[in-house]
């Protein structure tokens, strides 16, 4: 990262973020794509690269605690779906029949997948597994797959081999 008139963030997968326009590796300005033009999601990153320049905590909108509790609850969604298995149509439903507002987006995600053609009995969607996080909200409890060493898996994503320089002790 440098710092000098314009901020310069360049990640593995190839996107820049230039101040506060992000670019992909062919250098197209992805705020003409609908996710990225969003005001709420500017407002965010913007607060961000100007605390960033500033060098002050006190500018950031939230602080760091909530900044990883909803990291955090991000990454337990996407173990969740690494843990997950192929599900049907019906089968999500049914795993989801307790919350409808989580079963509707579903359905309509289902449908709208179906009227471009994807076939989710040749591609089935993934459904992720119920999981218990600790008390403490680093760690898993608990999976409720059914399916043997799920929470050990679990437990190895959320605990990954870390790439040097970035590993993290076991006591912080």
């Amino acid at each position: 990262m440098r710092i000098a008139r314009k901020l310069d963030l360049r990640g593995e997968g190839g996107f820049t973020l230039e101040r506060h326009v992000v670019t992909d590796a062919d250098c197209w300005d992805l705020r003409h794509c609908n996710q990225r033009t969003d005001p709420v999601h500017l407002a965010h990153m913007t607060n961000f690269l100007d605390a960033v320049r500033s060098r002050r905590t006190q500018d950031l909108a939230a602080s760091a605690e909530i900044g990883h509790a909803s990291a955090a609850m991000c990454h337990f969604g996407n173990i969740s779906m690494r843990v997950g298995f192929p599900a049907t149509q019906n089968e999500i439903a049914s795993a989801l029949g307790a919350m409808p507002a989580a079963a509707a987006v579903a359905k309509s995600m289902g449908d709208h997948l179906a009227v471009h053609s994807v076939d989710l009995a040749k591609r089935p969607l993934t459904l992720g597994t119920w999981m218990d996080i600790e008390a403490n909200g680093d760690g898993i409890a608990r999976v409720s797959s059914g399916v043997e060493g799920a929470l050990e898996r679990a437990r190895y994503f959320l605990q990954e081999t870390p790439r040097p320089p970035y590993v993290i002790p076991e006591t912080v």
